[in-house]
């Protein structure tokens, strides 16, 4: 195992978010607990609501509309998805159209459209969903619990507060990427931290070990 993954730390918070970013995954499986954070504040421009994909052209991001998405003071388990405008059909599209001459392609696309055609009533539901599904593909044994209520960071004890870690504003900027062989690298590059939906795509159940840090 790879020393990254030693780590004397064994509880973590961290936030919930829409098919995570592969380092979210890392970090799920870095941990022996995981609390996911849902009495946090909504917070905009985060990956609560949105997911980094890679196309022909470069990056894309695809976002969910929620409602009263302005509303700053909302509480993240209170959420509400936005079903009047056509996200769902526009992200089932968006993902065949990036992953379609993927490896996996058929292995999960089937399952994928099906959760996303579902209609959740709020974005934890949605994104416990896919959380769930996400777990089982990769063999996730580690602990996973919600949080009960809100805790500030100086009230953590023994926990190590990794509640927006990874943001869209700074995503790639870190280091210790999981290196693998992507669909469009060759036009645009090696993109690394995408959405976990690309290296399940590319890797498929190698996926599992490539989190673990064993390959």
């Amino acid at each position: 195992m790879n020393s990254h993954f030693i780590s004397k730390n064994i509880h973590q918070i961290t936030d919930i978010q829409y098919f995570g970013s592969i380092n979210y995954y890392k970090n799920l499986f870095l941990y022996t607990n995981n609390t996911i954070e849902v009495f946090d504040n909504y917070q905009k421009m985060s990956f609560r609501n949105r997911c980094t994909l890679a196309g022909s052209n470069g990056l894309i991001d695809l976002s969910i509309p929620v409602v009263g998405g302005r509303n700053k003071r909302q509480l993240m388990y209170e959420v509400k998805i936005d079903y009047s405008q056509p996200w769902q059909q526009q992200h089932i599209k968006t993902i065949k159209s990036c992953y379609g001459k993927s490896p996996f392609f058929e292995y999960f696309i089937f399952d994928i459209e099906k959760m996303l055609k579902c209609q959740y009533n709020s974005l934890v539901e949605l994104n416990t969903a896919l959380l769930n599904w996400t777990q089982k593909i990769v063999k996730l044994d580690n602990s996973i619990a919600f949080s009960k209520s809100y805790q500030a960071k100086d009230e953590l004890i023994d926990i190590v507060d990794n509640r927006n870690l990874f943001m869209p504003k700074d995503f790639q900027s870190q280091h210790d990427f999981i290196k693998y062989t992507q669909v469009f690298e060759g036009k645009i590059g090696f993109q690394p931290n995408l959405s976990i939906l690309d290296i399940l795509f590319c890797e498929g159940p190698a996926a599992k070990n490539l989190l673990k840090g064993i390959m």
